[in-house]
């Protein structure tokens, strides 16, 4: 099958059509199969020199199907999903913890700038998003002699959403032992371990975390919050204050507002 993407992508270099939608940035096809049309963007995909294209699916379901077809027709470091929510209005629940994952990482991609496709739903497309900027400022990013105490690094970590667990194996979490704290960032697919001697960063390992064992060596590393939802102190305040001023108005039909944690779809309210 991705021998048949290249042929067809070398078709599309000598069609002067083609050319033409992939410098104007947007493709519209009309009568395409559904079987086909991984393989027409996959093979677009080839040809474009564009970083990043973008696929809006009907539902999260569809985008989710055709981004596997597609991860059968090229590198599955090339594809990424970005699913939306398609809760009931007002039917106040937190977002599921995979899709915030899948999101948070396809957000991790988009700002390194890496050539892919983007598989989303019109729901995904439409939700409002934090700038790159504050995602970018609400990262950490460490590298091997950066300065920084424990204290500050446990505090910036439970602020982007981690949680301390005895052992880090799953999205999310973080552990400690002395000097030394794994971290398993949802924008990763592997934990990193973190080597301290003092506050200094001596070393900045990727490791396995089913065996716990090191994988190789980096010198920097990134880790972003475990969803783009995350708020600074003062948003969690002002967060708190609406909540206990509007509680009273929001219509809740299975269970209270917890001001302990906040609820994706009340973000909007200090963001």
């Amino acid at each position: 099958m991705i021998e048949l993407v290249e042929n067809y992508a070398a078709l599309f270099k000598k069609e002067k059509l083609i050319e033409k939608i992939l410098k104007e940035g947007k493709f519209i096809f009309y009568g395409v199969p559904s079987s086909a049309i991984s393989l027409l963007l996959a093979s677009l995909y080839k040809v474009s020199k564009k970083k990043q294209i973008v696929f809006i699916a009907t539902t999260n379901s569809e985008a989710e199907s055709f981004f596997h077809e597609s991860a059968s027709l090229l590198d599955s470091s090339e594809v990424s999903y970005f699913p939306g929510y398609e809760g009931i209005p007002y039917d106040y629940a937190h977002y599921n913890s995979e899709n915030k994952i899948d999101r948070i990482r396809t957000l991790a991609k988009i700002l390194s700038g890496e050539k892919k496709i983007i598989f989303t739903s019109v729901s995904g497309f439409l939700k409002t998003l934090p700038s790159s900027k504050t995602l970018l400022k609400n990262s950490l990013i460490l590298k091997i002699g950066s300065e920084i105490s424990q204290a500050d690094l446990f505090y910036k970590l439970i602020q982007l959403g981690y949680l301390r667990e005895e052992i880090c194996q799953s999205y999310g979490s973080f552990s400690v032992k002395g000097g030394v704290v794994d971290i398993f960032s949802p924008s990763m697919n592997e934990p990193v371990r973190l080597d301290f001697f003092g506050d200094t960063l001596e070393t900045v390992k990727l490791f396995d975390p089913s065996t716990q064992r090191s994988i190789s060596e980096i010198e920097e590393i990134s880790i972003l919050p475990v969803s783009e939802f995350t708020l600074t102190d003062k948003e969690w305040n002002l967060y708190k204050e609406k909540i206990e001023v509007e509680d009273s108005k929001l219509k809740k039909p299975s269970f209270e507002i917890s001001v302990k944690k906040p609820l994706e779809e009340l973000i909007s309210l200090v963001k």
